[in-house]
């Protein structure tokens, strides 16, 4: 289902990493060629979970291409503390089970030190099993519950809570009152989504209602139902939570209805092609981190000279989506925490979060909002992105900076989101 200020020393050492990717395989992590850029030696290893095939595949399928950009990127500009680094790729296709086992191979068989979380469907199944190991866990997207819980997860973005009160705001701006909320079917972390978009709207005395709710999958043959059911119960505002592809077609779908209410979405269902569809043209979007086509930050314009340079197609494909920056910065993350803990191959994932703990006001060049984190506290971060599309261009109304919640309205959202 971001941030921008100026960027540090640590952070303008970022692409100083060096990595080997294992391609996004079949039923295993492994498979895939190295990327060492000429480095010899005994790697660092680190592993990247993500729901990049299944029902999914729209935002997600492009993530290992993404992650191979950064490798030959940081390789090639002499390695993190000077090793290669080894970045094993395990996709459990949207399955529980599968997801279980791949986290467990990552941990006991590939001996990772620590973990990029992209949108792992599942995380909340093995959150205890891989802290327990204390293995540090990196977003990615930051969406998922364990980020804004669990004091070994360090997400790189605002959390659900901070995103759906933008969500809320936009609504609220807008002038429209009855949202119809359509969430997706095959994830946990969609379940209880609705109840804590209304709750937010409650407790920040916002006018916004939830008119009508749904659950759709991606599998579905149409979604006339959910529209007219919507137009019916006299939603004039939605919101669907699911993969781009899926949104766009549930708009599209709504529309020759000829039921048009005003779009809203908040940062992982983005997908770049929606700039190309009048019907989402004027989206209000709360973003996580920076919005994906930004290139007037450091760290934006990295990411961007990085596909230009080494994954070309990327940009252009269907799989283009807020996920695949999101892959970028969870593992310049890593990298940053590599270079401030002095990680070598020999090290843990106690020393990654020593590295992680250092880290002051960090914006990876203007990835994120600025990030802290402290040893044994969750990590909550207040802040979200504006995104939209206008006349078929991406926009960043406001500019690229955070807004971030003031801290009574932040205590009334986050305790509103948990229930």
């Amino acid at each position: 289902m971001h941030r921008r200020t100026t960027m540090k020393v640590s952070a303008a050492a970022l692409l100083a990493a060096a990595l080997t990717l294992t391609a996004c395989g079949s039923d295993s992590a492994g498979g895939g060629a190295a990327e060492d850029g000429g480095l010899k030696g005994t790697p660092i290893t680190i592993g990247m979970m993500c729901s990049c095939s299944g029902p999914f595949a729209a935002n997600l399928g492009g993530t290992p291409d993404v992650a191979t950009a950064w490798t030959k990127t940081v390789n090639n500009s002499g390695g993190i503390n000077g090793h290669p680094v080894k970045v094993v790729v395990a996709d459990d296709g949207g399955d529980a089970t599968k997801s279980q086992q791949m986290i467990r191979k990552l941990v006991e068989q590939d001996k990772v030190m620590a973990v990029v979380d992209e949108v792992a469907s599942y995380d909340a199944s093995w959150a205890s099993y891989v802290s327990g190991k204390g293995v540090p866990v990196l977003a990615g997207v930051s969406f998922t519950q364990p980020m804004s819980t669990n004091p070994n997860f360090f997400p790189t973005g605002g959390t659900l809570a901070a995103i759906t009160y933008g969500l809320v705001q936009n609504v609220q701006k807008s002038g429209k009152t009855k949202l119809a909320v359509l969430a997706c079917a095959e994830a946990p972390l969609c379940a209880g989504y609705t109840g804590q978009i209304s709750r937010i709207a409650k407790a920040t005395g916002s006018s916004v209602t939830v008119a009508y709710q749904s659950k759709i999958s991606a599998t579905q043959a149409s979604y006339t139902a959910q529209c007219l059911a919507a137009k019916s119960a006299g939603a004039d505002s939605m919101y669907v939570g699911h993969g781009g592809t899926v949104v766009t077609r549930v708009v599209d779908q709504c529309v020759q209805q000829g039921y048009q209410p005003t779009q809203f979405q908040v940062g992982g269902d983005v997908v770049g092609s929606w700039e190309k569809d009048r019907n989402l043209d004027g989206v209000p979007i709360a973003q996580f981190h920076l919005p994906l086509h930004d290139e007037t930050t450091q760290g934006g314009k990295a990411f961007h000279d990085a596909l230009r340079k080494y994954a070309p197609g990327v940009p252009t494909s269907s799989n283009y989506s807020e996920d695949t920056l999101s892959t970028w910065i969870g593992l310049q993350l890593f990298a940053a925490a590599a270079k401030a803990g002095k990680i070598a191959p020999t090290s843990t994932g106690a020393d990654v979060k020593k590295g992680l703990y250092t880290l002051k006001n960090e914006t990876l060049g203007g990835l994120t909002p600025p990030l802290n984190y402290v040893a044994g506290k969750p990590t909550v971060t207040n802040c979200y992105f504006n995104e939209s599309v206008e006349n078929g261009k991406w926009t960043t109304p406001g500019g690229v900076k955070p807004v971030c919640l003031p801290a009574d309205v932040a205590a009334k959202v986050n305790a509103a989101f948990a229930g």
